[in-house]
C-alpha cells in the first residue's frame, strides 16, 4: 500500500509526488485527476497535505550569545548528515539534507574561517551595492560591522529543494524578530543559553575576535539572553557538543522535517529513537 505518498505544491499548475521508493514525478492537474482515479481503483492510500504543510518553512535559526557553542554545534549537526540519511532510509524514507547557509558580512576573516562556509566575507563597497540592489532579505549592523541574509539565494534554495532539506542559519539574537517577520510561516528558532557568565568568559578568551569586538559582544550578552528567552521555540544550555547536537537533531526532525514531509507519528518516533541511540555518549566540552 502506498500510504506515504507526498504531494508538494511547487508551481501553480503542477505537483510533485514522492514515494518511499524515492521516485519523484511531476504532474499537471489533469494527470492528477487520472492518478486519483487509479488510486481509488487499486485501493492505494495516499495523503494530500494542506498548502501550509506543502509550503512549510524549512528554516532553522540558531542564535545565542557569542561563545556559547553555536558554531561547534552546527558543525556537529552537519557532520551527522550521512548518519541521518542512513536512519531515514532504514525507516523507508528519502535521504535528509542538512544545509548551513552562511550570512554575508564586512568583518575581517578570523583564523580558521573559510569564505563561503563560515560567512560570505564581502568588501564594504560590494555589500552596500547588494544592499542598494535589494539582494538582501535582512541587513543590520552589529559589533561595528555589517551583516546580511541573501534573500535571492534563500528563495532559490527553497524552490529547488524538497521537504527533506533543512536550511540552518546562525543569526544575531537581536535580529531574530525582524527575520521571522519576513515569513508567513515563521522559521523555528533554537536559542543557545549559557551555564554561567563565568563559563562564557572562559570560552570567549579563546575566540578570535578583535579586542573592541569582544567588548561589544560582552555588552550585548544580557540583552541577548533576555530576548532569546522570549522568542525561542526551543532552548539549549550549551554544556557539551554531543548533547547539543543530539537536541538540535531531535528538535529538527520532530518539529520541522517530519511535519513538512508528512511523516507519520509512528515513523517519526522510530527515527527519533534511532537518533538517540546512535549519538555518541562521550561528552566533549566546547
Amino acid at each position: 500500500m502506498y500510504d506515504n505518498i507526498l504531494w508538494r505544491y511547487l508551481e501553480r499548475d503542477s505537483f510533485w509526488i514522492s514515494t518511499k521508493t524515492n521516485l519523484t514525478v511531476k504532474m499537471k492537474k489533469d494527470t492528477l485527476v487520472i492518478f486519483e482515479r487509479l488510486c481509488k481503483k487499486r485501493n492505494w492510500e495516499y495523503r494530500l497535505p494542506t498548502k501550509a504543510q506543502a509550503r512549510g518553512n524549512r528554516i532553522l535559526v540558531i542564535c545565542g550569545p557569542s561563545g556559547v557553542g553555536k558554531t561547534s554545534s552546527i558543525n556537529g549537526v552537519l557532520g551527522m548528515n550521512s548518519l541521518l540519511n542512513k536512519i531515514f532510509n532504514e525507516c523507508g524514507r528519502p535521504s535528509v539534507k542538512l544545509v548551513y547557509v552562511p550570512s554575508s558580512t564586512t568583518r575581517p576573516m578570523r583564523e580558521g574561517e573559510k569564505n563561503g562556509f563560515d560567512f560570505n566575507f564581502l568588501p564594504e563597497e560590494q555589500f552596500l551595492s547588494q544592499m542598494k540592489n535589494r539582494d538582501f532579505l535582512l541587513y543590520f549592523s552589529a559589533y561595528s560591522y555589517l551583516y546580511a541574509i541573501d534573500g535571492k539565494d534563500l528563495k532559490r534554495r527553497l524552490l529547488v529543494s524538497d521537504p527533506y532539506t533543512l536550511f540552518i542559519y546562525n543569526l544575531n539574537t537581536l535580529q531574530i524578530e525582524k527575520f521571522k517577520s519576513k515569513f508567513k510561516r515563521q522559521p523555528k528558532v533554537i536559542f543557545f543559553s549559557i551555564p554561567s557568565l563565568q563559563e562564557l568568559e572562559k570560552r570567549r578568551n579563546f575566540k578570535g575576535s578583535f579586542k573592541e569586538e569582544k567588548e561589544l559582544r560582552k555588552q550585548s550578552t544580557k540583552e541577548e539572553i533576555r530576548i532569546g528567552k522570549t522568542i525561542a521555540d526551543f532552548k539549549i544550555i550549551g554544556r557539551d557538543i554531543e548533547s547539543s547536537v543530539r537536541k538540535v537533531l531531535l528538535y529538527s526532525v520532530e518539529e520541522i522535517i517530519a511535519p513538512n514531509a508528512g511523516i507519520s507519528s509512528r515513523i517519526t518516533r522510530k527515527i527519533l529513537a534511532r537518533i538517540r541511540k546512535v549519538i555518541p555518549k562521550k561528552k566533549k566540552k566546547f
